[in-house]
């Protein structure tokens, strides 16, 4: 159970946990996740996710990610962990980001923990540094026209999630958990991950006019994740290839890499 509860508490709303852990943690951590899933067997309707919401919540191990710090849900806040944390989760994978997603503004963000850096402020992001790690974690928000193809040129906070999920690129990136409510999944992202497609969130020529890095994106999933593409998302992306000429190289340059690099 302990174990367990190890693995729960790094996806806990209330237990901010960067992916980028220590070797030794990382090490245990890919340990236990793995046992898990083998003890699991993976078992036709047994979720990792749901399992690790209902461990025992007495373990000891979390005192590791406590240490006095004062969390979001804890001052009246929702928070979530959010994208593509959930995806690998729901994959069976070793997520190696966590972000999460809340409604207090940046300035409560801010008051509520004792070591942050306004990393991102302008568009609601405050690093939180929780056991000498950093932990972005982003007020909900909606976003305005993306003049430069990359970046909204004005973001709006908001107090619902499913605003928020709305303006993210990729169904299966577009989910979100915590303990509590569970998995929230507004625009059907666990079912097109159970049948292998990447479908962008709403109308797909909207999603690549507002980033074009998403184009490139689109297609490295599709290689890491052996992933179908659905052909409206497809077609978009294509058509509106013209967009990458706006992008620098080097995100370019990352993004082919780590295409090149994938299953598929």
């Amino acid at each position: 159970d302990a174990e367990i509860y190890y693995l729960y508490s790094l996806i806990s709303p209330t237990k901010y946990v960067n992916g980028a852990y220590t070797n030794a943690k990382y090490a245990e951590f890919v340990q236990l996740e793995k046992a898990l899933c083998e003890s699991l067997d993976y078992v036709e309707g047994i979720d990792t996710l749901d399992v690790l919401a209902t461990a025992d919540k007495k373990s000891a191990k979390t005192e590791l990610f406590r240490d006095d710090q004062i969390h979001l849900n804890e001052n009246g806040y929702e928070a979530y962990v959010v994208g593509g944390c959930v995806r690998d989760f729901l994959l069976g994978k070793v997520p190696h980001d966590f972000d999460v997603t809340t409604n207090a503004l940046p300035c409560d963000i801010q008051l509520i923990f004792e070591k942050t850096v306004p990393t991102g402020i302008k568009h609601g992001t405050v690093t939180v540094i929780v056991e000498k790690e950093p932990v972005e974690v982003t007020t909900f928000r909606t976003e305005g026209q993306y003049t430069d193809c990359r970046r909204p040129d004005k973001v709006e906070f908001v107090t619902d999630l499913k605003s928020d999920l709305e303006r993210r690129d990729f169904t299966v990136n577009a989910m979100a958990y915590n303990n509590t409510v569970g998995l929230v999944d507004c625009f059907g992202g666990r079912d097109d991950l159970e049948k292998g497609i990447l479908r962008a969130v709403g109308a797909p020529e909207k999603r690549f006019n507002e980033d074009a890095l998403r184009i490139l994106r689109l297609f490295r999933f599709s290689s890491q994740l052996d992933f179908s593409i659905e052909e409206n998302t497809l077609n978009a992306a294509l058509k509106l290839q013209k967009g990458l000429e706006k992008i620098s190289r080097e995100r370019i340059f990352t993004e082919l890499f780590k295409a090149v690099a994938g299953e598929n």
